[in-house]
């Protein structure tokens, strides 16, 4: 029985040590073949033999290179024993040789006429097994270091304008491994490679042998033929040598003729346009995108020019529409308006520092910035990136100035005699410093976006161009919803607070009185909530533009400042316009109770300390508040725990003399 067993496992060990003679013998075979590899006559009896070797040490280097190894490793740190093996024996520059040769013997037959198949069964056996064999070896940059470079860029040279000189060479041909597409992957392990040799050996003999130029024309012109892998290692290889600082510096010895550049045209428009829209391939391949825009770039100068100084000499060719004309209208009138309200409040002698001289300036700035860019959209046919970019977006930062100057007129009433003494000092700064900081970022980012457009454009590159305006757009876009979500929200709370603070009056009230200050409180509390409304939609509607790519890109308004539809148009007056409107009806109508003086009513009881209204018209019936004009009676100077909307009944102004609310 323990016979039995001990027979049963012998196998096992023999298979074992069987399986370790047998790697070894092949390691000497290989070790063998390696060393008979010579400088044979191409077809004699020992170069056939070493052409049968070379073709089964080709498919072991491939098989070796496939094997898990660390990215960075060395030659001598993998697994791949061949080319290990071709390295210690000194036989890389050999198998550099033997296929220089092989190529000239292989032109000469052709050129005689028809191969016989036998022998181009051979011929192809060796090309494609000695093919493999570099391919790999010269991924690793042992080889490359060793390896005779001016014998090699030659050989490529050879290769390429071979098959480009003779349209139906490559037709017929087997294109698998074929020494026309193991060049392709020669160069790739090159330049891969540049890094660890010195460039300055490598890049003057590209150019002197116009490898760059050739690759490009093999490319464009055996698309068809070569596989998408091929194609893919060719576009890498241009990538790569773009890269590089000669290329930077003296990119005309590289593309160094008009077949050249049509080549590299017809190449992006053949592979590269349709490749690179995967993000991974158009990062790989950014350099090689970069000098073909930069190509047509240089090409299209002159024709630019020349379309640039017709379009300076002549008329603009831009016809503004009927909308950018309504809104130009619009502005102006509005302007006049505002002209003119300040020139009554200094032909009146009004406080310089009154609230209404910061709304009126404020609106007239916005005014006349809108006005400006209509007026320009409307008579010039194209305008600097920049002077766009900032007509267009520095009204934001003045429209919330403008109206957070109301917050702080409405806090100053709910505070009452503590806005001097405690509130102003916290609120003013506060609003300086939001709104320097937002009229900062608008142009800061102005400048910013200008200068990535103009790089772009110097390298010819639209898509970047493309890229630039929409990312920078979106990124003015989320802070203009910023600004207009605070003030969203600013107006829901104060207007809240400022219509339920006249809740509680003095039971003792005139009903005469009653009734108008219900009538002014309801004004008010409807312009608060429609500014509300107003602001909440347009953050909405910005902050939505700016999270999708599709709204930016087709967004007219915001890209390129017109106003082609009546959607825009409307938009644009309900966002922009309307706004502007009611803080002039709340400051200078009747909707703010100017024009309802008090002193009338004070005059018509003045043995009576009545209760005022402290929200509604009765906030704008004192000239005071809001002009300064010098009327019989001060502002109101306190309202005591008025800042919550649980004030008492009792909650009344005292009016006291030679008290003016200004800013």
């Amino acid at each position: 029985m323990s016979s039995s067993r001990k027979h049963h496992y012998v196998p096992k060990r023999e298979a074992t040590d069987s399986f370790e003679e047998l790697s070894a013998k092949l390691t000497a075979d290989l070790r063998n073949h390696v060393r008979f590899m010579a400088d044979y006559p191409v077809l004699s009896d020992d170069w056939i033999q070493m052409a049968e070797q070379i073709g089964r040490i080709g498919h072991i280097t491939e098989m070796e290179r496939q094997l898990p190894k660390k990215h960075d490793a060395t030659l001598w740190e993998c697994e791949e024993i061949a080319l290990r093996y071709l390295l210690e024996d000194g036989k890389l520059n050999l198998c550099l040789r033997n296929l220089v040769d092989y190529n000239n013997y292989l032109k000469r037959m052709t050129e005689r006429g028809p191969v016989k198949t036998e022998t181009m069964a051979t011929l192809e056996k060796f090309e494609h097994g000695m093919g493999l064999t570099l391919k790999n070896a010269w991924l690793h940059a042992e080889a490359v270091q060793t390896t005779d470079l001016p014998l090699l860029i030659e050989y490529i040279h050879d290769i390429l304008i071979y098959c480009i000189e003779r349209p139906d060479y490559l037709p017929n041909k087997k294109m698998d491994n074929c020494q026309e597409v193991t060049v392709i992957h020669f160069l790739l392990g090159l330049c891969r490679q540049l890094d660890s040799i010195d460039e300055s050996r490598v890049m003057p003999l590209f150019a002197e042998k116009r490898i760059f130029a050739l690759l490009a024309m093999h490319l464009s012109t055996h698309i068809n033929l070569l596989h998408s892998t091929d194609v893919a290692v060719g576009a890498e290889v241009l990538a790569l040598i773009c890269s590089t600082e000669d290329f930077d510096s003296h990119d005309d010895y590289y593309v160094d003729s008009p077949e050249a550049e049509s080549a590299l045209q017809s190449f992006y428009d053949d592979y590269l346009e349709e490749a690179t829209e995967d993000l991974d391939t158009r990062k790989r391949l950014r350099p090689l995108l970069d000098a073909v825009r930069q190509l047509n770039y240089h090409r299209n100068r002159c024709t630019r020019v020349m379309i640039d100084s017709a379009a300076e000499n002549s008329s603009s060719t831009y016809e503004p529409t009927v909308y950018t004309l309504l809104l130009t209208g619009m502005c102006l009138l509005l302007a006049l308006f505002l002209l003119t309200r300040l020139l009554v409040a200094l032909r009146n002698k009004n406080k310089l520092l009154a609230w209404s001289t910061g709304f009126y300036v404020l609106c007239l700035l916005w005014t006349g910035v809108r006005a400006a860019y209509w007026i320009l959209m409307s008579t010039q046919a194209s305008m600097r990136y920049l002077t766009l970019y900032l007509l267009y977006w520095s009204p934001t930062p003045i429209q919330f100035a403008n109206f957070s100057l109301l917050i702080l007129f409405y806090i100053q009433v709910l505070t009452g005699p503590e806005w001097r003494s405690t509130w102003r000092n916290v609120c003013l700064p506060l609003y300086l410093l939001l709104t320097m900081t937002m009229t900062t970022f608008t142009v800061v980012w102005a400048f910013n976006s200008s200068n990535d457009i103009s790089k772009a454009t110097r390298r010819g590159d639209e898509y970047d161009q493309e890229f630039s305006r929409v990312s920078d757009v979106s990124v003015q876009l989320k802070y203009s919803a910023f600004c207009f979500f605070l003030l969203s929200v600013l107006f829901g709370f104060f207007g809240w607070k400022m219509a339920n603070v006249g809740r509680k009056l003095e039971t003792k009230a005139a009903s005469d009185l009653e009734t108008t200050g219900t009538q002014h409180n309801m004004s008010l509390a409807v312009i608060n909530s429609l500014l509300c409304l107003i602001f909440f939609t347009r953050g909405t509607r910005d902050l939505a533009t700016s999270q999708s790519w599709f709204l930016s890109i087709w967004n007219n308004l915001d890209m390129n400042g017109r106003v082609t539809t009546v959607a825009y148009f409307v938009f644009f007056c309900f966002w922009e316009f309307l706004p502007t409107i009611l803080l002039l009806c709340l400051v200078s109508s009747k909707a703010g109770g100017v024009g309802e003086g008090s002193a009338g009513s004070i005059e018509r009881e003045p043995e009576r300390e009545r209760p005022r209204w402290t929200h509604g018209g009765d906030l704008f019936q004192d000239p005071l508040r809001y002009d300064s004009d010098d009327g019989p009676v001060s502002s109101p100077r306190h309202f005591s725990d008025s800042y919550t909307s649980d004030a008492s009944n009792n909650n009344f102004y005292e009016r006291v003399p030679g008290y003016l609310p200004g800013i």
